[in-house]
């Protein structure tokens, strides 16, 4: 197992959090507290799309924040995925 980095490291503490949650704003939301879905896309290619074809209608457990954009940029792709969000 690799080392954490620096930036992995500070995910475990609640002042990294604290400190991320207090910069939303009106104008700033946080949606995405681990990667975005563009950032996500090259895993999600090789272990998703390139693996299980839409005529399998894969089934996603998503377990991101409330407000969480993924469900519906997978929606948006119109690949028969059922998401399932918790």
């Amino acid at each position: 197992m690799s080392t954490p980095t620096p930036e992995l490291k500070r995910l475990a503490h609640s002042e990294y959090w604290d400190e991320r949650y207090a910069e939303v704003g009106p104008d700033k939301q946080v949606h995405e507290w681990f990667r975005s879905f563009n950032d996500l896309m090259p895993f999600f290619d090789r272990h998703l799309f390139q693996v299980r074809g839409p005529e399998t209608a894969p089934k996603i457990l998503h377990l991101g924040s409330g407000d969480s954009t993924i469900p519906e940029d997978f929606s948006k792709m119109a690949l028969g995925i059922r998401l399932m969000k918790f």
